[in-house]
């Protein structure tokens, strides 16, 4: 049966909208989505909460608008009622775009109102299908295939519930947070998505081998529904269990992932037969065969996180990493699919026309689906990031092409454009010469890659002679090696000289991402928590060092040395390998020293130092994304610092007692980084991870206490980690505060020059300036003697407060503004004098402060007014620190 067709006469009446005119009209949305969602690809680095912004323009607005639609149309077909108008879809598609409009500004703008009213309107779209689709299901006759309705009903009652737990998302509720993202996934994922998409499949499949639907088809489907929606229930309820229950809730997932594979199990038996009797290669069936691949890739996958995955946290965080899996390799391809047979029927125009307009679909067919699946396959490796960059690049261009193929095809169909001379049969050499074209592709990707991550390619390879000459014994040498607690076990292994060695590597440092490196070249690799891998050294003629190469790892200790016995051994020089050790390694040029008598780079900007005053905010909702960038760090210097948000310090947060923060970590770097809030106070282990490149996390705390505190990166060594930028401060104000004039916030900071790269970029910290205590420089908001030259405002009589907060490593600070005195002192949770008394000593008037003396980490502010106009000094009065870039100026005016 031709459901496409099937409904065509209700729809072409003239007294009703034409399929054409309606469909054309009810596009606009998902394809208006579409080009939002390719924007947000380009500018996600500058917009708020992107990655949460991405994933619902693609699910809200391009699936569930082009589900709103085809879904009314699929309807209409089985239940034989015809056209009723196009009133149902008018309020169901505006309801969902308001919805989507409301609730990207609500998150964005951290707005609580537009998103209840968004969800709101999401659930009320939801249950107008439920209720519409029963009444038109009641009122018609007997039919074939009519269970369908009954998977889109469900579906939509599956996104009711999901909508109301996204709501509740927006609530701080501790523990229960995962759980409930996770229950939201599932709902709106596997339920309005999957259910929808299941069940259409059903009846469009053999729609699109352009066969007749069997018996076994809808017996399958009928027998599938239920099944899938026990596997729903089971893994939306599961993740509430977590905490005491932890068995329970993974035999809960478990048991959820079963019934569902089951159920797409079922749905696919009579899918395989029909491909088997008309094998179409056409590229809705490739694309949507694809499609269902993917979706069974994903239900494994999970199955596999559910045993392995340490807990609830931890779950989350890998189910983050499959969102490419399920929005590109699952719900664009099935999207895709169904789009590309079904648009060319719908817009019409004869035999011809939808010849015509079906063989826009079908150019490169073969060639733009190889390469979205190689590439997508690709992308889930564990490679480096540029290559995920360069992947991710390709996969997205493919996904551009569609877009521009339903533009041609409308334009094709309004000049009317048929041909007749087109031949819709499929040569032989189809498959392969797509697929040809596919990997010469995928080998211009590969070759961009290599050729801007050279290190990275090596890497990835591994494997050169360590030989040094000796014959081979024929015998091959095998050791298990750990990563654990920064260090190899063993990290000394004996190999007798001319056997072959094989190292079997894996990594047990929870939250820790390394690799292990020889002198003689050959790496294993990154490797994530629980990661394993075999490197084959190949045969060992002398002794060899090896290290962990992500930066400072082996500063602290991860070293490891293969040693050969019965015949001369002698080390392996690292310097001879001409290996580059990623951020590790140096060049020959010196490490750049500090000079404050050099002008900064042209377009130097002072950071601003101003605190803007707190919001009435309860909730603050923001992103932090870890990045790896060269910076200028003082005149003249450049170094490759790592930061939150892309500036050193990162953003300074503000709140008062009581307020609830919750930060998305998002690392967009290269190495594994995290990220420990001095203003909360919660259990270290699961929000304070270190997570891998790709991943993020959310941290939540509520602030209990006022005080100036800090964040920083708490991944080993954390040393290195916060000299070469991670770190912050979080304001949070005292109940009493009261309003002055003006407020300034100064963070101290260490810089120790790194030399070089071997590749000539910036350097990092230097780890053994670190050990040793010894910076090139000491600043304020990350650059030396930045307020010498654009220096912090006041007025004669204003009060001034300026907050100050130590972040180290190391170094203290004694802050001074010359010839300025403090009338005011709160440090470390409390006043130390307060308008010239002391607290709570009686008679303690006309009191006086010079300096605020505050120790790694601490935190404080002082207030004082100046009664003449002037350049005053602020200086570290550490004087070494001062001399060091700890500097600069209060220009006070009348």
């Amino acid at each position: 049966m031709d459901i496409a067709k099937s409904s065509s006469a209700g729809l072409d009446d003239p007294k009703r909208l034409t399929r054409r005119g309606w469909h054309t009209r009810a596009a606009v949305p998902m394809l208006l989505w579409m080009l939002a969602a390719v924007v947000m690809v380009n500018v996600h680095r500058f917009v708020p909460r992107s990655t949460w912004l991405l994933v619902h323009f693609m699910t809200l607005g391009v699936a569930s608008n082009a589900i709103v639609v085809w879904s009314n149309h699929f309807a209409d077909a089985v239940l034989r009622t015809g056209s009723r108008g196009h009133r149902r879809e008018v309020v169901e598609l505006a309801l969902l775009n308001a919805a989507l409009v409301l609730l990207s500004v609500g998150v964005v703008g951290q707005w609580a109102v537009p998103v209840w009213i968004g969800a709101a309107a999401l659930a009320a779209m939801a249950g107008y299908i439920i209720v519409e689709l029963g009444g038109q299901a009641r009122s018609s006759l007997p039919a074939r295939f009519a269970m369908t309705v009954r998977w889109y009903q469900w579906a939509a009652l599956c996104l009711l519930v999901g909508v109301v737990l996204g709501a509740l998302m927006a609530v701080p509720f501790g523990r229960w947070a995962d759980g409930l993202l996770t229950s939201h996934l599932v709902l709106n994922v596997l339920g309005w998505i999957g259910l929808t998409v299941w069940g259409t499949l059903a009846t469009l499949w053999p729609t699109m081998l352009r066969a007749r639907a069997d018996d076994g088809t809808e017996r399958a489907a009928r027998r599938a529904l239920p099944v899938m929606l026990v596997g729903i229930v089971l893994l939306a309820a599961a993740p509430l269990l977590a905490g005491p229950a932890a068995l329970a809730w993974r035999l809960a997932a478990l048991a959820g992932t079963a019934a569902y594979l089951t159920a797409v199990v079922l749905q696919l038996g009579p899918i395989l037969r029909a491909w088997r009797v008309k094998p179409t290669t056409s590229f809705a069936v490739l694309s949507a065969a694809a499609a269902q691949a993917w979706m069974v890739v994903w239900l494994l996958w999970l199955a596999v996180l559910l045993v392995t995955s340490a807990g609830q946290a931890e779950l989350v965080a890998s189910l983050r990493q499959s969102v490419p899996l399920l929005v590109v390799g699952f719900l664009a391809q099935v999207l895709a699919g169904a789009l590309s047979y079904l648009l060319p029927v719908v817009l019409g125009g004869g035999p011809a026309m939808v010849r015509t307009t079906s063989d826009v679909f079908e150019r490169g067919a073969v060639a733009r689906w190889a390469l979205l699946n190689l590439g997508l396959a690709t992308f889930l490796l564990p490679i480096t990031s540029v290559w995920k960059v360069t992947t991710s690049l390709a996969v997205f261009l493919v996904l551009a092409c569609f877009p521009v193929l339903v533009w041609r095809a409308w334009r094709l169909r309004s000049h009317g454009e048929a041909r007749d001379d087109l031949q819709h049969q499929p040569s032989a050499r189809r498959i392969p010469r797509g697929l040809a074209w596919a990997l010469a592709w995928w080998l211009v990707v590969a070759g961009l890659a290599v050729a801007v991550d050279p290190v990275g390619f090596r890497s990835m390879l591994g494997s050169s002679d360590a030989s040094g000459g000796v014959s081979a014994t024929g015998q091959t040498t095998t050791v298990d090696v750990v990563a654990k607690d920064m260090r190899f076990v063993p990290d000394v292994v004996q190999v007798p000289a001319g056997n072959r060695l094989v190292i079997n590597l894996v990594n047990q440092d929870p939250g820790m991402i390394h690799d292990l490196i020889l002198a003689t070249g050959q790496t294993s690799g990154r490797l994530e928590p629980g990661g394993r891998t075999t490197l084959d050294v190949g045969v060992v003629g002398e002794s060899v060092d090896g290290w962990c190469s992500v930066a400072g790892h082996r500063q602290l200790g991860m070293v490891f040395r293969v040693e050969t016995t019965g015949g001369a051994a002698q080390p392996s020089s690292s310097a001879s390998s001409g290996m580059q050790h990623d951020h590790g390694a140096t060049g020959t040029a010196p490490a750049p020293t500090l000079d404050q008598s050099r002008d900064p780079a042209a377009g130097w900007k002072a950071r601003v130092a101003a605190l803007p005053p707190a919001t009435t905010m309860k909730v603050h909702k923001l992103t932090l994304t870890a990045t790896e960038e060269v910076q200028e760090v003082s005149p003249g210097v450049q170094q490759t610092v790592w930061t939150f948000n892309g500036a050193v310090p990162g953003p300074v947060l503000r709140g008062r007692v009581g307020d609830v923060f919750e930060v998305t970590l998002v690392n967009d770097g290269t190495m594994g980084h995290s990220i420990d809030f001095h203003a909360g106070s919660v259990a270290p282990e699961a929000p304070m991870r270190t997570i891998a490149p790709g991943e993020s996390l959310v941290y939540r705390f509520t602030a209990k206490r006022a005080g100036v505190w800090m964040y920083h990166c708490s991944t080993a060594p954390m040393s290195l980690h916060i000299a070469n930028g991670m770190y912050g401060a979080v304001v949070i104000d005292p109940p009493d505060l009261p309003k002055v004039d003006r407020e300034y916030v100064l963070v101290q900071g260490e810089q120790y020059y790194g030399a070089p790269a071997a590749d000539g970029s910036p350097g990092i910290a230097s780890s053994e300036k670190i050990a040793q205590e010894k910076p090139d420089a000491v600043v304020f908001n990350g650059y030396a003697g930045q307020y010498d030259r654009a220096p912090l405002a006041a007025r004669v009589g204003e009060r001034v407060r300026i907050w100050v907060l130590d972040a180290g490593p190391t170094r203290p600070l004694a802050f001074h503004v010359v010839g300025g005195q403090f009338d005011s002192v709160w440090t470390e949770g409390s006043w130390k004098l307060r308008n010239g008394t002391t607290p709570g000593v009686p008679g303690s008037v006309d009191g006086g402060s010079q300096t605020l003396g505050l120790l790694a980490s601490q935190g404080g502010f002082v207030e004082m007014a100046f009664t003449e106009a002037g350049r005053y000094p602020f200086v570290n009065h550490q004087m070494v620190d001062a001399e060091r870039g700890a500097h600069g100026f209060i220009e006070v005016s009348r």
